[in-house]
């Protein structure tokens, strides 16, 4: 469906893994917060089976991401920036990922300054200026261009790991759940 001229399917793989980046940091985050309780309470394998879970969970929410976003880059920004599709759906999966990770702050910092509305609200605002920022700055220059496939490029190597992580954590879920019907 995607694949066009102006996406490949190693564009769409690439877009996938920068998705997947902040969801994947978040999702590791998450788990080194609770790591300390976690090994109070439970056995290695029940440690392993929980991560396998929180790993399952951040594909699947990569996924979620994924493609509402990409979509919206093919659909809307193609054309108008003249940019390559991958900085396109870069300029907006990153920015709109880390107001996602920054709203979620709120509850893991256990922020008390302002109320959970308003925070959400300011990162929302943020993300869509990032995103109209990037766009802009995308149609009027051309090094911004050639930064951003650079830096998906490096991210998607790194994403990779934890694509592997992912497949590994899906056995380790499927053996886990095979076992205990």
């Amino acid at each position: 469906m995607l694949q066009t001229r102006l996406f490949s399917k190693a564009d769409v793989f690439k877009l996938f893994l920068v998705s997947a980046f902040p969801v994947h940091v978040w999702a590791i985050l998450t788990l080194f917060k609770w790591s300390s309780s976690l090994t109070l309470s439970l056995s290695v394998l029940e440690i392993v089976s929980v991560t396998a879970y929180v790993l399952v969970f951040a594909l699947l929410e990569s996924l979620v991401i994924f493609i509402p976003l990409s979509l919206l880059a093919y659909l809307f920004f193609s054309g108008v920036t003249g940019a390559h599709p991958i900085s396109n759906g870069a300029a907006i999966i990153l920015p709109v990922s880390i107001s996602a990770a920054a709203i979620h702050l709120y509850r893991f910092l256990e922020i008390k300054a302002v109320d959970f509305p308003q925070w959400a609200s300011l990162w929302a605002a943020g993300a869509l200026a990032a995103v109209a920022f990037f766009i802009y700055w995308l149609r009027n220059n051309d090094k911004v261009d050639r930064a951003l496939r650079s830096l998906v490029d490096r991210l998607a190597v790194l994403s990779l790991i934890y694509l592997l992580l992912d497949l590994i954590s899906g056995f380790v879920v499927l053996l886990r759940n095979l076992a205990a019907s």
